[in-house]
């Protein structure tokens, strides 16, 4: 038998609001579905900025030298943990340029090729690339505490709000304890427009699955660095989305990391 159960969603039938169900059906491929040609995907993708440029903010160059991962890709998956207790602890420059790297950073340039996006340490649907990384600290090296920008493109930082925002981000947190306990926090955020006039609904979708690809990455280079990781799905989206000044509808929060001792 059948089951019926889109037949049902919006009905008088329909026991309770299933929202999930609706877009999860909404957003399926279907051979309907229009597609667009290779040369209006191209021109599109020219059209729209490949990563946010925050220009009027100072910029730090990150570090071109990398961290050597203290262990192999197999261990680093096997030892990968969510750490039930951490503690701030000094970050150095190296560390925060290889954790940002290794989290969505630039491999392949694509100048060799008329591809209009260089390719990054994750994948992505049709390329498209629509998340953006942020982080705040208060305990890496050298550098002034304050909510950062990372260019994956220029492999650069810019600073857009100076000074410690610990207690913003408490308000923002289900556990706000870990705004405290950690030494940095990363916000994945997504700006849907670059992948959604390709993939429609869908690009919704996309974009939760890549900011999973980026988390595991960052866990993955912070175990490599004996560094812990907790990874934040309890926030209050609207504050979060306010405090890194995104709108909440076409740019929002998807995803938080945390990094300590």
């Amino acid at each position: 038998m059948i089951n019926n159960v889109w037949e049902k969603i919006g009905t008088e039938d329909d026991e309770y609001d299933r929202l999930w169900e609706l877009y999860h059906q909404n957003s399926k491929i279907t051979r309907l579905d229009k597609t667009i040609s290779v040369d209006e995907l191209r021109e599109k993708t020219l059209d729209l900025i490949i990563s946010n440029t925050y220009e009027q903010y100072p910029s730090y160059k990150l570090s071109d030298e990398l961290e050597v991962l203290d262990c192999n890709l197999g261990d680093a998956m096997k030892w990968r943990v969510t750490a039930r207790e951490i503690e701030p602890i000094n970050i150095s420059f190296r560390q925060l340029s290889s954790l940002l790297f290794f989290a969505y950073g630039v491999t392949r340039t694509n100048e060799d090729n008329d591809f209009p996006h260089p390719f990054r340490t994750v994948p992505s649907a049709g390329g498209l690339y629509p998340l953006e990384i942020y982080f705040h600290h208060n305990y890496v090296d050298g550098l002034e505490a304050g909510l950062y920008h990372y260019s994956p493109m220029r492999h650069e930082i810019r600073h857009i709000l100076r000074g410690d925002q610990t207690r913003k981000i408490q308000e923002i947190l289900i556990q706000p304890e870990l705004a405290i306990k950690s030494s940095i926090i990363i916000f994945i955020t997504a700006m849907f427009e670059r992948s959604s006039f390709k993939y429609g609904e869908r690009c919704y979708r996309f974009a939760n699955i890549e900011a999973g690809h980026v988390a595991q990455n960052i866990n993955l280079a912070a175990t490599g660095m004996k560094l812990g990781t907790v990874n934040i799905g309890g926030y209050l989206d609207k504050q979060a989305d306010g405090f890194l000044r995104l709108d909440g509808v076409t740019s929002s929060t998807l995803y938080m990391t945390a990094i300590g001792k």
